[in-house]
């Protein structure tokens, strides 16, 4: 009788009993796995066994109210796949990781998380998250215009400028080479 102690059975096994046969039929939860046998039901934590099958660059956790296998890619990786199907590939593969183009793309050792590096020749003048580029020689141009003057050429910098006295406004920026 599944009434009385889940029949028995595992704590994280829902027990009910087949009208037809009125025999016991135990499942797993949801998160969970059987590794006994349909006799002898034993549930085990599904992260526990080969990683709730999430793969060797995901976290395997479980959503807060169904308790299902959730899999979350690990730092330094990004999911290509679907929030149902997770396919975790090097973050450093997919547009070079987020780093701008005159920067390598690689992981902290600790953490895995992407690293920007800049390339020879090149300075990130913005942010972490916005990175602006310019070259190590000078420029001039007219905003209105859009007409821009390189002392170096082949380097990459900001086009659209406003350069006072002792001072240059970056108002919008793009990738130029010439």
């Amino acid at each position: 009788y599944c009434g009385d102690n889940n029949g028995g059975y595992d704590p994280n096994a829902l027990c009910s009993e087949d009208p037809t046969t009125s025999a016991m039929v135990c499942t797993c939860n949801a998160g969970y796995t059987n590794t006994g046998s349909a006799d002898n039901v034993v549930c085990t934590d599904s992260c526990t066994i080969k990683n709730g099958g999430c793969g060797p660059h995901a976290a395997c956790s479980h959503h807060a109210n169904t308790h299902a296998v959730k899999c979350t890619c690990k730092p330094g990786y990004t999911n290509t796949g679907s929030t149902v199907n997770v396919v975790c590939k090097d973050s450093c593969t997919i547009k070079n990781g987020g780093c701008g183009p005159h920067a390598t793309c690689s992981h902290h050792a600790n953490t895995h998380a992407v690293k920007c590096t800049d390339k020879a020749d090149y300075t990130n003048s913005g942010s972490a998250s916005e990175e602006i580029r310019t070259d190590t020689g000078s420029a001039s141009g007219d905003i209105r215009t859009g007409t821009v003057s390189v002392s170096k050429k082949k380097k990459y910098f900001a086009v659209a400028f406003l350069c006072c006295a002792k001072c240059c406004l970056v108002l919008r920026s793009s990738s130029v080479h010439l």
